[in-house]
């Protein structure tokens, strides 16, 4: 038996890591990370004025920043600085072009994070799940209504169902099932609560019967 039910509701899945989308990729997360931190230190140099200021502001010492930009040009091969005796840092016209593309890239990964933040306060996206057909409908239910009033921009594709789905095959974002699960390498299960079953019989049925 098997049935089909959509409420307008969204819900974000996935929590990989950074290390890890990287990985899949076949990038080094470490290399990755330099080459952001290099950046970052670039940036926040320019708009402090100063190694000094913007080592401050990133909580890290005067030398490790300039570390950070030393393995910067290294790896551009290029100076983003010119050397002087003014102690406020002047850009080459290489790093005056370098520095407005890194500006606009630090901008949008500063507006990205804020966007995944506001995600998480106030979920939204598209879950479809997978929920057994009488279960489903008197005890999940009745929380994903709830849910769907609290939340507005959420977006569920609910189907009941009391076939033992592929979960990721399907293209599942969540299943609700009862009773023991197969070992999984794939999935990850919570334990949502306990059911209990049992007979029960009228006095006079249980006198007239035994």
């Amino acid at each position: 038996m098997e049935e089909r039910f959509r409420v307008a509701v969204r819900v974000h899945g996935g929590d990989e890591t950074f290390s890890e989308r990287c990985i899949q990729n076949g990038v080094n997360p470490h290399f990755m990370n330099d080459r952001l931190s290099g950046v970052e230190a670039f940036v926040q140099i320019v708009q402090a004025g100063s190694f000094s200021l913007a080592a401050r502001r990133m909580n890290l010492t005067r030398s490790a920043v300039g570390k950070m930009v030393a393995r910067l040009e290294q790896r551009l091969q290029t100076r983003l600085f010119q050397r002087g005796s003014s102690r406020r840092q002047i850009l080459t016209d290489a790093g005056l072009i370098y520095y407005e593309r890194c500006a606009r890239i630090m901008a949008e990964l500063a507006a990205a994070e804020s966007e995944l933040e506001g995600g998480r306060i106030e979920p939204s996206g598209r879950l479809r799940i997978s929920m057994p057909v009488l279960f489903g409908r008197h005890c999940v239910l009745p929380v994903l209504s709830r849910l769907l009033g609290a939340h507005k921009s959420l977006e569920l594709e609910a189907s009941f169902s009391d076939r033992i789905v592929e979960v990721a095959e399907e293209g599942f974002d969540l299943a609700v099932r009862i009773g023991p699960l197969p070992d999984s390498t794939s999935l990850v299960a919570r334990h949502l609560g306990n059911q209990e079953m049992a007979f029960y019989a009228s006095r006079s049925y249980l006198e007239a019967r035994g």
